[in-house]
């Protein structure tokens, strides 16, 4: 299991506005910063091109077994693994790989409403890492089902 992932935080509020804390499934394992989504009210890791239940950053450690509730960030600042490619201040992003502690990758989404996250920086082609924003009340995931820029509804 692994015990960190490779997202790294650059600022997170682990204030009420800026976090949450949601349930973990017994069998869920997650590691500090791995990307969390909601299944069935409770906290799962993200999976690659799924938007609809995303929800951020998890700021806490869950092994086989834990039941304990999470963190999870709704706002924060990260430096990110991305597909190599140019990125604008801005350009919406969006899981395409990534699990437990492993390797998450972050590519262009399709179009706006599709991201998960925004770039914080320009960065000319082939980068492989950059600073990112997640911000749960713009895909509006994690709270009210829609947001500033996703406008599909969660299931």
């Amino acid at each position: 299991m692994a015990e960190k992932s490779n997202i790294v935080k650059v600022y997170g509020d682990d204030s009420p506005f800026g976090s949450i804390f949601l349930t973990v499934g017994s069998s869920t394992v997650l590691a500090p910063m791995d990307l969390v989504k909601r299944s069935s009210g409770a906290a799962v890791a993200q999976t690659a091109g799924n938007i609809a239940d995303f929800v951020g950053p998890s700021n806490d450690l869950s092994r086989n077994g834990d039941t304990e509730n999470m963190q999870i960030y709704l706002r924060c600042i990260c430096t990110c693994q991305v597909t190599s490619a140019t990125y604008i201040i801005g350009q919406s992003l969006v899981s395409s790989a990534g699990a437990n502690g492993t390797a998450w990758n972050l590519a262009d989404a399709t179009s706006g409403e599709n991201g998960i996250a925004w770039s914080r920086e320009y960065k000319s082609s082939s980068v492989t890492t950059l600073e990112v924003l997640f911000d749960a009340y713009l895909t509006g995931n994690a709270v009210a089902d829609k947001g500033l820029f996703n406008t599909s509804s969660d299931t």
